[in-house]
């Protein structure tokens, strides 16, 4: 759900690694009250901090982030927030809404309204940054949405949930036309017909994500299956009109793990293989690497990385730097490598992880949580030092 449009389209731990890797442990330093680049405004401009639960940065400067209580913008690298939600929209509600950031000013939000007792999807969208919004009435009201631009061309995508029973769901997908309106592309399995047809969305498991590739014909869903050998990746050719599940060289003795699919992103595909057993020579997961270089025709293991801890998160800033961050019950760790995989760097983790973003091989920002509250850090060498962001909401831009 939620995403940005990078190039392609689109938590102590042993690290026993396939081909060579390098060891630069970094010790912890105390992390800063304040953040060294926060000279951006008046030090008597008003400010409040806001409680951010997802981050989106597009460049060093510039990004988006989803609060409790809307949607705000950054134009200093996460230093001061501005409020940036359509009007009337004060809260967005993470069960049914869903967003979408383009670029530093293009940015789409879906919220689901409720008139005289029937609910209905409204999205907005805006071309800069916020200051208006334009309002349109869509044929749902909880999906995932993913938008593309190329050029001065536009496409958008919307994966309609019908909410999740049993770890079962249908969905819907739609596609955006020129003028703002959305046809039904493909219609999933339902309960009453699971299995029928082999080129359908499965009923089973909960649908996360989609995305298409620049041609607008090659895209992918991601699954969640909560059952061993389950691989929740299913791909389209034709736009979305029919769906497979392409054939991944996975590892044979990653067999009977439970497979947890990432975002396609410059052509990586990460995959999290949670072990059986937990604790074994492997460790506790293997995060593998997968890259196409066709479009998705065919795929093949580039790297994989094996380590203790729960819930990996990966980030993937361009086909050559991956890090993959891992917590473990007393500590907390984050591996990075700038080779595509060939080598991997062990660096200082961020405990409690909730969210890891690298804009460039060396700007990266992380959220994590402590005590109930969140917290905002970023890294301007790659991973191997973190400092905390003062985040500030701010009322006035300076111009």
């Amino acid at each position: 759900m939620r995403g940005i449009v990078v190039g392609f389209l689109v938590h102590s731990v042993a690290l026993l690694l396939l081909g060579g890797c390098t060891n630069n442990r970094v010790t912890n330093s105390p992390i800063p009250s304040r953040y060294a680049v926060a000279a951006y405004a008046s030090e008597s401009a008003p400010v409040e901090e806001i409680a951010i639960k997802e981050i989106h940065m597009v460049t060093k400067y510039h990004g988006w982030a989803i609060a409790l209580d809307g949607v705000f913008r950054t134009l200093d690298g996460g230093v001061s927030w501005s409020s940036a939600a359509p009007p009337g929209v004060k809260k967005v509600n993470g069960s049914s809404a869903d967003w979408f950031f383009l670029d530093s000013t293009t940015a789409w939000l879906l919220v689901d309204e409720e008139r005289a007792g029937e609910s209905r999807g409204v999205l907005f969208t805006t071309i800069d940054g916020g200051k208006h919004w334009s309002r349109y009435e869509v044929p749902f009201a909880s999906a995932s949405l993913f938008i593309a631009g190329y050029g001065k061309r536009t496409m958008g995508w919307a994966l309609k949930r019908y909410g999740p029973a049993l770890g079962s769901e249908p969905v819907d997908l739609y596609r955006m036309k020129g003028d703002g309106a959305w046809i039904l592309v493909h219609r999933g399995e339902c309960p009453s017909d699971p299995g029928a047809g082999r080129d359908r969305l499965p009923f089973g498991g909960i649908k996360k994500s989609v995305g298409f590739m620049p041609d607008g014909k090659t895209g992918w869903t991601i699954v969640e299956h909560r059952a061993p050998d389950r691989l929740g990746f299913y791909m389209t050719t034709d736009g979305g009109k029919t769906w497979r599940v392409p054939d991944l060289p996975i590892p044979l003795h990653l067999e009977g793990s439970i497979i947890e699919v990432g975002q396609v992103n410059h052509g990586i595909l990460p995959v999290i293989f949670h072990l059986a057993g937990g604790e074994s020579r492997y460790g506790d997961f293997a995060a593998v690497f997968f890259v196409t270089e066709d479009n998705g025709a065919s795929w093949r293991a580039a790297s994989i990385l094996r380590a203790k801890g729960c819930k990996p998160l990966i980030a993937v800033a361009d086909a050559a730097d991956w890090w993959v961050q891992a917590d473990s019950l007393s500590e907390s760790s984050m591996y990075a490598t700038h080779d595509a995989g060939a080598t991997w760097a062990e660096m200082n983790g961020v405990r409690r992880a909730l969210q890891v973003q690298f804009v460039t091989p060396a700007d990266g920002w992380a959220l994590s949580e402590d005590n109930g509250r969140s917290v905002l850090l970023r890294t301007t060498d790659g991973g191997n030092n973190w400092l905390r962001v003062p985040v500030k909401r701010k009322t006035i831009w300076p111009q």
